[in-house]
């Protein structure tokens, strides 16, 4: 760890010299500073995720943060953290991931083409999500190409349906005591499996209705509305509905 100098600016001739760090001195510092690295990877990745969508599918699509703003950059906190960073958080902010089993660490490559990851499914699961909520919500605007739309809905339907072929699959094995036991770990294939059925099971079955898009114009967070009446606005209260309370006093 570098000390500040007490005599900085007061003139080049009161600059003095520090006498060389000892190797143990080295190493400690930089254990210390890749701990404090560490811890603050740590705190990044918690807070850029969100987890406002109210089920696996729609939390994993809003891991693209910031879709409709138009004066910032989206943020793929997915690409920069990882799914392992985000079953992990998961696990802290929702109940659908606490009964999941324990993480395995082997990469989405197993049952899947080459090429194909996470951020494929994610992006084929909005398109849907958001196709169906212009569907169930139509307003009005220019001609559409109905040719492009079904192709790209039928590309993005195999998309979901090959990630939904892979599940969790359970394996009988033996412990180092001759017992046998259950290996249940979840590799990142079988995750992306479990958001995939998910998806399937909401944009195929009755609960579609309760899709919401955020309100706030600038937002794009999906969430399911479980309110008594449909009448959830916004992906937070706390955030985007204090954002737009905020706007509208502003114009008053």
């Amino acid at each position: 760890m570098r000390h500040a100098n007490p005599l900085r600016g007061l003139g080049q001739h009161h600059r003095t010299t520090r006498p060389p760090r000892e190797v143990g001195e080295i190493t400690s510092t930089a254990l210390q500073g890749g701990k404090f690295r560490q811890r603050k990877m740590a705190a990044m990745s918690a807070s850029s995720f969100i987890f406002d969508g109210g089920r696996p599918c729609l939390d994993f699509v809003n891991t693209l943060r910031k879709r409709k703003d138009p004066f910032t950059e989206s943020v793929d906190a997915l690409q920069e953290h990882g799914m392992h960073e985000w079953l992990a958080a998961a696990r802290r902010h929702t109940s659908w991931a606490t009964g999941l089993p324990h993480w395995n660490g082997r990469p989405a490559t197993a049952g899947l083409p080459p090429n194909h990851g996470p951020q494929e499914l994610r992006e084929a699961m909005y398109e849907l999500f958001t196709d169906e909520l212009a569907a169930l919500h139509p307003t009005t605007g220019g001609p559409r190409d109905d040719a492009s739309k079904e192709e790209r809905m039928l590309s993005n339907i195999a998309i979901v349906n090959t990630y939904a072929d892979v599940t969790v699959r359970y394996t009988l094995t033996a412990s180092a005591a001759g017992r046998l036991e259950i290996d249940n770990t979840l590799t990142e294939t079988e995750l992306l499996g479990i958001i995939a059925n998910d998806a399937i099971g909401l944009l195929g079955g009755r609960d579609l209705i309760r899709v919401k898009e955020c309100a706030h114009d600038r937002c794009g967070v999906l969430f399911e509305d479980r309110s008594n009446g449909l009448k959830r606005q916004w992906c937070s209260m706390r955030k985007c509905g204090n954002i737009s309370k905020a706007e509208r006093f502003s114009k008053r």
